[in-house]
């Protein structure tokens, strides 16, 4: 009889702990529920290295982004949150030189200027150039960089724009 009532009072708290507890996750987003929409305009490349498919790869990500983790809107023009940017870097350094004198890794950075209105909460609008990277392998080829190794740091740049736009940890 003992072991029963322990039974049933693990399960009522281990269904109650399922119920009303949420797991928390880094990346919970906490929209205004008054900003209905976004307009993320054209991004421009003004990076020395010239890759024709980052900028608007990066828009997309970004588009991506705003629409699957939050309740928002995309609209042309006039969003209740407005993001507007320029790519301002995009280099490769060369950084573990072997004893032969070749490099065996590179670090590719890309670094985005963003200007964030929020139109609802101008508090938090903010003007900030993001910074991230990779290292890889020296011997892949610019082809393997340009479609792999870049589409990354453009997967972490949204991300900590999001952080930046929406989680308030």
């Amino acid at each position: 009889m003992r072991n029963k009532i322990l039974s049933y009072t693990v399960l009522i708290i281990i269904m109650n702990l399922l119920t009303a507890c949420k797991i928390y996750k880094f990346t919970d987003a906490s929209v205004n529920p008054n900003i209905k929409s976004v307009t993320i305009h054209n991004i421009s490349n003004m990076a020395a290295i010239q890759i024709p498919s980052i900028a608007p790869l990066f828009v997309e990500k970004l588009q991506d982004k705003f629409l699957k983790e939050s309740n928002l809107r995309m609209i042309q023009e006039g969003g209740d949150i407005e993001i507007n940017g320029v790519i301002v870097d995009y280099y490769i350094d060369p950084i573990a030189i072997t004893n032969t004198e070749t490099v065996a890794q590179n670090r590719l950075t890309i670094s985005v200027k963003i200007d964030f209105t929020n139109k609802i909460e101008p508090n938090k609008n903010f003007s900030t150039t993001f910074r991230e990277l990779e290292v890889y392998a020296a011997n892949l080829s610019s082809n393997d960089v340009d479609n792999n190794i870049a589409p990354l740091i453009l997967d972490k740049l949204v991300q900590t724009i999001f952080n930046k736009a929406f989680v308030n940890w």
